[in-house]
């Protein structure tokens, strides 16, 4: 029984508008990091391609071989590891799912 109420009150929160305006500004901001930090190279819609960048509206890594790339650098890509915090790394991991097709 206890089980079942937990599981009610947790589908609860992450229904609620509460929620879903936390996750909102989550995207917002790991946006507003991808248009201050990857827009030159990878454009605003992840299709750019300027200096070898990929094209993120195709990429199918996971977030684990995503961060791994943003933290460390991949070729020419500069690593972000000492630039950027660990949240916002993961709120620009959330936004750059959303350009993908």
């Amino acid at each position: 029984m206890k089980a079942i109420v937990l599981l009610f009150l947790a589908a609860t929160f992450f229904i609620s508008p509460r929620y879903q305006r936390i996750a909102g500004s989550l995207q917002e901001t790991g946006r507003d990091v991808y248009e201050k930090r990857c827009v030159k190279c990878h454009g605003r819609s992840g299709t750019r391609g300027f200096r070898g960048a990929r094209d993120l509206t195709r990429s199918r890594l996971d977030s684990n071989q995503v961060r791994s790339i943003i933290k460390d650098g991949q070729g020419i890509m500069p690593a972000w590891k000492n630039e950027l915090s660990e949240d916002e790394i993961e709120m620009v991991i959330r936004y750059i799912t959303t350009l993908r097709k």
